[in-house]
């Protein structure tokens, strides 16, 4: 009986050649099956006198004695190769995103997504309390735009935006940031910074537009700046 039919697994790891103790399993394996065919050819378990044939019975007690074998031949040759299952990769979560994430973003994509979200508010009338496309107000603005960008919850009121994140100086700025004024018209006011000092945010006369912060108005009204994106 030959080991033609015996195929190594397809994985490298087991794509190894057959141990000699293994081919030397089955030639035993042969040959004890050659002897206990001249055995019971020569009438142990039938009639000395009778014409050997191989009956079915025989044909049952050779095949279960084969398959015995080459389990014992296999189950050796892992045991002599700590042969195992090829260990699973791990796959390394990623990030979960419910909506757009901001981890690892550069100051290059965060204004770019900021701007592209701008352009869909630019214009937006001023309205005490707004917080949508009919008109908004400076912290409804900031409020939706982290929202629909970031998938960050901010708080609504100007208030209690004063109190998130952590505060940094007006000189390292990055786009993204929070940018708090005391004009001299009302108490205080909010907008979002996207770099060459420049800041988005809700005008009471312009509505969502761009101001920069160098201007004389705006440079005397700056109060603080605020990072709120990681």
């Amino acid at each position: 009986m030959g080991a033609t039919g015996i195929k190594p697994p397809a994985d490298s790891e087991y794509a190894l050649p057959l141990a000699p103790n293994f081919f030397r399993s089955l030639v035993t394996a042969t040959l004890s099956l050659s002897r206990l065919e001249e055995v019971m050819g020569n009438g142990y378990f039938c009639d000395r006198t009778a014409k050997i044939r191989r009956s079915p019975l025989k044909k049952r007690i050779l095949m279960a004695i084969t398959l015995s074998l080459l389990i014992l031949g296999l189950t050796s040759y892992k045991t002599q190769h700590h042969l195992s299952p090829p260990p699973s990769k791990e796959v390394e979560p990623s990030q979960t995103k419910t909506g757009r994430s901001t981890v690892s973003q550069s100051q290059t994509d965060v204004a770019s997504l900021i701007h592209q979200e701008y352009l869909k508010w630019e214009g937006t009338p001023y309205k005490m309390g707004g917080n949508n496309s009919l008109g908004v107000d400076c912290s409804g603005f900031v409020h939706q735009l982290y929202d629909r960008v970031f998938d960050l919850k901010l708080p609504r009121s100007t208030h209690q935006l004063i109190g998130v994140g952590q505060e940094i100086s007006r000189h390292h700025l990055e786009p993204g940031d929070l940018v708090f004024f005391r004009p001299p018209s009302y108490p205080r006011h909010v907008g979002i910074y996207i770099g060459n000092s420049k800041f988005i945010h809700t005008s009471s006369s312009a509505g969502v537009t761009t101001s920069d912060m160098n201007s004389n108005y705006w440079r005397k009204a700056y109060w603080m700046s605020r990072r709120v994106l990681n």
